[in-house]
């Protein structure tokens, strides 16, 4: 059987993370737009960022020829586009998470 501390420290345990979700906003639409903004950047400058520097690295240090460093640079940009769409499908995701978390805190309160 539990103490009656153990009981109290869940209980103020829970109450505190009920708080703490209190505190949460819903984000902006500013901040909404500001996030593509900086993705729809990432998903056109961090591809050929990636395939020049791929391409440059393996034909310097591996002494590759041009359609062997090519199709190294090519998988490079392309696992980069991956990664943003990873990180933008995730973060709202993540936004989607909270903002039920928060329409059900004020269905009940």
């Amino acid at each position: 059987m539990e103490s009656s501390t153990n009981v109290t420290s869940r209980v103020e345990n829970i109450s505190t993370s009920h708080s703490a979700l209190k505190d949460l906003k819903e984000p902006t639409q500013g901040q909404v737009l500001m996030k593509l903004f900086y993705h729809s950047v990432a998903m056109f400058s961090l591809p050929f960022i990636a395939y020049y520097y791929t391409k440059h690295l393996v034909e310097d240090s591996f002494d590759m020829t041009e359609p062997r460093s090519i199709v190294y640079a090519a998988i490079s940009s392309v696992i980069c586009i991956q990664g943003v769409i990873f990180s933008y499908v995730y973060q709202a995701f993540k936004e989607e998470q909270l903002s039920r978390k928060i329409k059900a805190l004020g269905k009940k309160d």
